[in-house]
């Protein structure tokens, strides 16, 4: 429900623009910086605690011991999806 009315407010503050619904496999609303982030045209910083399952394959990688696949829409195709780092202090949450 949460991402249907932000997808609804920014649909009214932004007419004429698509936006594209992303699934990630974490259940509880986060915010989407803290999970996906565009960097630039071609790049996007993601975590690796929440990996997005929509779309295609784009990244192989390595959490925690489990190997894990992160999908994206094919807009992204050819896009380098590069891992965020943990975070060094415990009292950061992830």
């Amino acid at each position: 429900m949460t991402n249907e009315f932000g997808i609804e407010w920014m649909s009214r503050q932004f007419p004429g623009y698509r936006f594209q619904l992303l699934d990630f496999q974490e259940k509880n609303a986060m915010h989407i910086d803290g999970t996906f982030t565009p960097l630039v045209p071609g790049k996007v910083l993601f975590n690796p605690k929440r990996p997005s399952i929509t779309g295609v394959k784009q990244k192989v990688y390595t959490y925690k011991g489990v190997e894990k696949t992160y999908k994206l829409p094919p807009m992204f195709k050819g896009w380098d999806v590069l891992m965020a780092q943990e975070p060094q202090s415990e009292d950061v949450p992830l």
